[in-house]
């Protein structure tokens, strides 16, 4: 851990990145509960969720390749500065009762729209602020530290909401975005090689990224095996209000109380694979962690239908055990990443892998909105969890060979 703090500039880059999603931490609550107060509809719930991650799915793979071009930490202290402009909009509108529903879908666009931006940016940068013995340490042990202070967020939203309102609240998100865009000015980046932009570069460029995936099997395997837990996890991740309101009978205190348990299960994840990591490595926190996801995520669908699981501390601790083992595979598949993939690709692959990764979870939600109406929620949870299993079989053979090719490419 020591060793870590040796790594100035990568510790300020984190350290705002950690107060950014303090505050979304915060805001997830209160957003959340808003579109569902708003719409009152499960479908236009799960239709939300479509709309955060169809600009990843639009823009992400182009994203990757058009970043190698501009200055990486230019684009993330504007995309910073721009969305806590959009939340201040959103806040302001909110509180002169002018907020509208399709102004919640455009926020939702332009805010995610950025993200995808910025995204790949932050991935190829910090793999050259680190050296790659830490990699494992560092992706674990600060998502332990990221999941602490998102803990406090979601621990504290509810009761931010009724003292200072959910315009309140918004602001709050909206500071902690410009305080990062702030300290991100401070950050020494590495030196980049500067480019002109052309089209004939930036198709090289983008060509480059997608055949990198799909010529290494393993990173290929890895995307679709995402893709589809994406999927499948999908009407969780876009319904969790209505799902509280059915299972545990509660309402924002319920996404709160849920939030909190699967930030400290994505804590105690971090610190697992922290310990194991080494002995176990990558490939094993990938396949372990996912394999043990779709157990505890069948377990989400239980209480409709056997009475012992219909329980507040039951559903509390299996959905933290769920986001443990998410957050075990996570690490282990960054880890995975930053060590096979060649430093001035990270970008390009990062972009396309994101892509390629998100475009199951509007699909998903989608399929979601739609079941929900012909099926209990409980019994959806319940199906998709089972399908899980099968996805990660791909990772199992994909990664039983070394992919050696891939760390050739780099020679």
């Amino acid at each position: 851990m020591k060793g870590i703090f040796k790594f100035k500039r990568f510790l300020r880059l984190y350290l705002a990145n950690v107060i950014s999603r303090f505050g979304d931490s915060i805001d997830a609550i209160a957003f959340s509960y808003l579109v569902f107060q708003l719409t009152g509809s499960k479908l236009l719930l799960a239709s939300i969720f479509i709309v955060n991650v169809l600009p990843n799915i639009l823009f992400s793979t182009f994203a990757g390749a058009i970043v190698d071009f501009y200055s990486k930490k230019k684009i993330i202290i504007f995309g910073d500065l721009l969305r806590g402009a959009i939340v201040i909009g959103a806040a302001m509108l909110y509180k002169a009762g002018m907020l509208e529903t399709w102004h919640l879908y455009a926020f939702t666009f332009l805010n995610s729209t950025i993200e995808s931006f910025v995204s790949p940016c932050k991935f190829a940068t910090i793999p050259k602020l680190i050296d790659e013995e830490y990699y494992l340490q560092v992706n674990s042990t600060f998502q332990s530290i990221q999941g602490i202070v998102e803990v406090l967020g979601l621990g504290i939203a509810g009761a931010l909401i009724v003292a200072l309102g959910i315009e309140g609240v918004m602001l709050i998100d909206a500071a902690t975005f410009i305080t990062s865009g702030f300290i991100i000015m401070t950050v020494l980046f590495p030196k980049e090689e500067k480019k002109a932009f052309t089209f004939d570069g930036y198709r090289e460029s983008y060509k480059e990224g997608v055949t990198y995936v799909v010529k290494h099997k393993a990173i290929l395997g890895l995307i679709v095996s995402a893709a589809l837990i994406n999927f499948f996890l999908s009407p969780f991740n876009a319904l969790l209000p209505a799902y509280v309101e059915e299972v545990l009978k509660m309402g924002p205190e319920g996404i709160s109380f849920l939030s909190v348990c699967i930030s400290i299960g994505g804590i105690f994840g971090g610190i697992i694979a922290g310990i194991i990591g080494k002995k176990v490595g990558p490939k094993g926190l990938i396949v372990s962690g996912l394999a043990l996801l779709s157990v505890f995520y069948v377990v989400l669908g239980l209480p409709h239908y056997i009475s012992i699981f219909n329980s507040l501390v039951i559903i509390g601790i299996d959905a933290a055990l769920l986001a443990a083992m998410a957050s075990l595979a996570g690490a282990g598949l960054r880890t995975f990443l930053m060590t096979t993939i060649e430093k001035d690709k990270l970008a390009r692959v990062g972009g396309v892998m994101s892509m390629f990764m998100l475009c199951a979870s509007p699909l998903g939600a989608f399929l979601a909105g739609l079941a929900v109406v012909i099926m209990p929620l409980s019994l959806m949870i319940i199906i998709f969890g089972s399908m899980i299993m099968f996805a990660v079989l791909i990772p199992v053979f994909t990664l039983k060979s070394d992919d050696s090719n891939v760390a050739s490419d780099a020679a």
